[in-house]
């Protein structure tokens, strides 16, 4: 289930992930001129045709699962996840027939002829029902990862060089996708 009161207890990034292109550049005149730096800011924009947006669900993994409960216990995710994540701490007990999943935002997009794939850091901490319809639950988390870590994803585009606008990401098409192990182990979804 997915709620408005949880208290957000870990969030890391790797920030060297993204490696940010060259923003701004710096000329000082010698001081003995008494002049002051100017600053020119350079913004390379590549031009990015984005062709969908959207967030992808799956399964925790067994060793994730084991850091979810360790921090559950109030410590640290450990092992901490390889990648940039956010942890959510859970808001009502862990239930029989219920699995963590882990939701990432993504944007799909061309630049330079090359069709691209970019992720925004993992959300840890959520769980679905794989006894119970998850419908609703997984649209909710869905919706939810997608509305606060794009604009996170569009920062590190912009940092990355592409000149992408908050426009472009947020009018293009979106789908919510489960992985393959993740949909098998459902119960039946709701056709209607």
């Amino acid at each position: 289930m997915i709620g408005r009161g949880r208290r957000r207890v870990a969030w890391s990034t790797s920030v060297g992930r993204l490696l940010p292109a060259l923003l701004t550049t710096t000329s000082v005149t010698p001081a003995t001129s008494g002049a002051t730096p100017s600053r020119a800011v350079y913004i390379p924009g590549v031009a990015v045709r984005v062709v969908g947006t959207g967030v992808v669900i799956r399964l925790a993994s067994e060793s994730e699962v084991a850091a979810i409960e360790h921090a559950r216990h109030g410590r640290d995710l450990d092992p901490p996840p390889s990648g940039s994540y956010r942890y959510a701490e859970p808001d009502r007990p862990f239930e029989d027939g219920e699995a963590y999943v882990v939701a990432q935002a993504f944007a799909e997009f061309v630049a330079d002829d090359v069709a691209q794939r970019w992720v925004s850091y993992e959300r840890f901490g959520d769980r679905v029902s794989l006894v119970g319809d998850a419908t609703l639950s997984l649209i909710a988390l869905a919706e939810e990862t997608w509305a606060e870590d794009l604009i996170d994803l569009l920062a590190d585009m912009r940092m990355g060089g592409l000149g992408v606008s908050r426009w472009a990401l947020k009018s293009a098409p979106r789908r919510f996708e489960l992985a393959p192990e993740l949909e098998a182990g459902l119960a039946p979804l709701r056709r209607g």
